[in-house]
């Protein structure tokens, strides 16, 4: 009998352990045709707002209601497959952090506040006559 407790209490103490992990690939891939003049050949280009991009998130739960989480977004030309801006991977973004009872506490490269809240507020996500760029320079 006392070997059973023992044994249940030991499985009891390895099932917090198992916590569960989500790791997610996301993105928006923005291209276009473009074909200027009559002699020009019709040619696939990059929309230059630096709207195509791929973001990796995730979050691991440590248990007693804390989580570790992350997320790396990196904008890229579709064009060339290069990244759009000499900060390389995560220019759209980079953090780590902890979640928990207390709110969230993260340490990295935020993303453009007044640029990423454009963005938001134009449910289109920049496919539109006037693009994020143009709203946050004043120019829409």
């Amino acid at each position: 009998m006392k070997k059973t407790l023992i044994a249940l209490a030991a499985v009891a103490a390895t099932s917090a352990s198992f916590a569960q992990s989500t790791v997610t690939l996301s993105g928006v891939v923005d291209v276009g045709i473009e074909k200027r003049f009559s002699g020009d050949a019709t040619r696939m280009t990059a929309n230059r707002n630096g709207t195509s991009n791929w973001t990796l998130s995730g979050a691991e739960d440590l248990g007693g209601g804390l989580k570790a989480v992350f997320q790396v977004s990196t904008s890229f030309n579709t064009d060339t497959g290069t990244v759009s801006s000499v900060d390389g991977l995560g220019n759209n973004g980079m953090f780590v952090g902890l979640t928990g009872g207390f709110g969230t506490l993260r340490a990295g490269r935020p993303v453009n506040t007044l640029y990423g809240n454009a963005m938001f507020a134009n449910g289109t996500k920049g496919v539109s006559v006037h693009d994020s760029n143009s709203v946050v320079s004043g120019n829409a």
